[in-house]
């Protein structure tokens, strides 16, 4: 299910004074259009129906409900466009969705319709949930197994890796979003660099090609630190590990007009 969200400001980052803040995390002011971005992560069970199989070298802990892993950058970017092209099927021509990557060259159309990975800047917009703390429920990670799936910090969620991607036991944050907080790692579109390399604050996205993209949310794996809103994660498009998943996105970028960053 898709959620609608208005867009708006947003710091991006974390501030040099927090214990886990890296270089590559400054703390930047960007304005963002409305989009809309899925409640929960894509399990196995929809990347099934959708691409008509697992992925090859499923986790053990790859269950129907679970968030659905050892996913490239690329075969996430091809879900979308074959979720895209499942749904015209159904809704006809009149109402067709338009697909946002050319599969050649992997170029993002902005003014697309149809499904896609969220930029950087709109996954953390989407996780922080109008917060400026360094998770979406606070400061204190001590509170992070209400709210994620982390194995390193001692969640005792029933699980032995992966959660359902809407488990009853771990809450969304304040906009109904399940799994921003560990889990799985999730691809966003954005190539990895620094931010001040990327000219405009509103609607930011990095689309000079690098070594590698970003991820972001976390793991199960990875510690409390690594789960924070602003933290970044980098790793090449092409590598596909049970640490790593994704969430569909729709909307043109600049669909809405908002307010410039000041």
């Amino acid at each position: 299910r898709l959620v609608g969200l208005t867009g708006g400001t947003l710091t991006m980052g974390t501030p040099e004074t927090d214990v886990f803040h890296q270089r590559d995390e400054p703390q930047r002011r960007v304005a963002l259009s409305r989009f809309a971005i899925c409640e929960t992560e894509v399990s196995v069970r929809q990347y099934e129906i959708v691409v008509g199989t697992r992925p090859a070298d499923c986790d053990e802990g790859c269950e129907r409900e679970h968030p659905v892993q050892r996913v490239s950058w690329y075969d996430a970017a091809r879900f979308m466009n074959a979720l895209t092209r499942r749904e015209n099927a159904v809704a006809g021509s009149e109402r067709a969705l338009t697909l946002c990557y050319d599969e050649a060259t992997w170029a993002w159309d902005f003014a697309c319709t149809g499904y896609r990975l969220p930029s950087e800047a709109e996954w953390e917009f989407a996780a922080r949930a109008g917060t400026t703390t360094a998770y979406h429920f606070g400061d204190d990670p001590r509170e992070i197994c209400k709210f994620g799936n982390v194995r390193t910090a001692g969640c005792e969620d029933g699980f032995r890796r992966l959660a359902p991607v809407a488990s009853h036991s771990i809450l969304p944050n304040a906009w109904g979003l399940h799994g921003m907080v560990g889990n799985v790692c999730e691809w966003t579109f954005d190539w990895y660099g620094d931010y001040d390399a990327i000219a405009t604050r509103t609607n930011p996205v990095s689309t000079t090609p690098s070594t590698y993209r970003v991820l972001r949310g976390g793991s199960y794996y990875f510690g409390d630190g690594g789960a924070q809103s602003g933290r970044r994660h980098m790793f090449p498009p092409d590598t596909a590990t049970a640490l790593y998943g994704f969430r569909c996105a729709r909307g043109a970028i600049g669909a809405s007009a908002t307010e410039a960053a000041q």
